[in-house]
């Protein structure tokens, strides 16, 4: 629970003040914070006063995300770019972490995609002619064996036409 809010508020402002040069982009900033934190109490249905302590978590927990991300000393392009002005600090509170860092993000990205790619490709590799589908007539299949009944009960072989998409059980 936050007792006095434009104190607090002021506070916050001094902080982000350390990495920012500009007073107008710090304010700016941190009213950018200050409306992600409505917009999202909207969202979610949170009342939006400073004796709310869910309207308070949500606040600081996008000022904590913005101040690490300005005082990261590893990563400065951030904090370069708003001081700059290439990043507008009126959008700040609504930057996501694929905007901060996209170096990082878009290699991850990338190599999910990449990754996921093969789950829907169809490996002829797996093909076997032992089966023959009935909707089709083609011998390239793909099957697998599942113990579905009791265990004295042979298993169960399910086929996959690579062709079609026809599958059926054995």
């Amino acid at each position: 629970m936050i007792v006095e809010p434009s104190k607090f508020r002021e506070n916050v402002r001094k902080q982000i003040n350390k990495y920012i040069i500009n007073k107008k982009r710090c304010l700016n900033i941190e009213k950018s914070i200050y409306n992600y934190t409505i917009v999202e109490c909207n969202r979610k249905k949170i009342v939006k006063k400073w004796n709310n302590k869910y309207f308070v978590i949500i606040y600081r927990d996008k000022l904590k995300s913005v101040l690490f991300n300005l005082s990261n000393k590893e990563h400065t392009e951030f904090k370069d770019d708003i001081n700059k002005g290439i990043i507008k600090s009126s959008n700040v509170g609504f930057i996501d972490h694929h905007q901060i860092r996209p170096d990082i993000w878009n290699k991850l990205i990338k190599e999910k995609i990449d990754r996921d790619s093969h789950k829907y490709e169809i490996d002829k590799r797996l093909a076997t002619s032992e089966f023959k589908c009935k909707k089709c007539k083609q011998r390239e299949c793909s099957y697998y064996q599942l113990q579905t009944r009791s265990a004295d009960e042979p298993m169960t072989t399910f086929v996959s036409c690579l062709n079609c998409g026809n599958n059926w059980k054995c």
